[in-house]
């Protein structure tokens, strides 16, 4: 997991970076994308080899070190520093993906919505390379939009949409 240097990147005079700076805020991506503390690849594989999901109480069970862990997912948006206001916002599973042709306007001009990164407008490129490191990481290619990474960056940009990012992370998790 990368962080950001979030207090740089509003230093930026570049129009498209001052309105990603804002958009981040907005989003309640702060804190949490400028997060830094060292991790341990050891207890994250521990926590992926033995987790349980439990559907009926909306809850994942863990062992580290042989201790047994639970967390919910109020508990889990709360540990995030995600308040009641994230917790509400609609999810991006609940999101309606639009026809390839209707994202035509995070492209370049003369570049056809392909689903690749290459020609993205410099804000959407910037913000898909900021949230494919942090929120989501992701493997593989980076030239290609991945999974839910459209709907993603259209929640952003003029018509601004607020998503749960606890939910997001929950969800990527179960």
């Amino acid at each position: 997991m990368k962080s950001i240097d979030m207090y740089h990147l509003g230093q930026f005079l570049e129009p498209e970076l001052q309105q990603l700076e804002r958009d981040l805020r907005s989003m309640g991506l702060f804190a949490l994308l400028s997060f830094r503390k060292p991790w341990n690849n050891e207890v994250i594989c521990q926590f992926y080899a033995s987790y349980y999901l439990d559907n009926t109480n909306n809850t994942i069970h863990w062992t580290t070190e042989g201790v047994h862990y639970k967390v919910d997912a109020l508990t889990f948006s709360r540990l995030l520093g995600l308040g009641h206001k994230d917790r509400q916002a609609p999810r991006i599973s609940d999101m309606q993906p639009l026809a390839a042709s209707e994202y035509q306007y995070m492209y370049q001009e003369g570049h056809v919505a392909d689903g690749q990164t290459v020609w993205l407008k410099p804000y959407f490129y910037v913000l898909n390379n900021i949230l494919r490191q942090t929120l989501y990481p992701k493997i593989g290619d980076s030239t290609f939009l991945w999974d839910d990474s459209l709907v993603m960056l259209d929640c952003f940009g003029d018509e601004f949409t607020k998503f749960s990012i606890g939910h997001y992370i929950w969800d990527k998790i179960f």
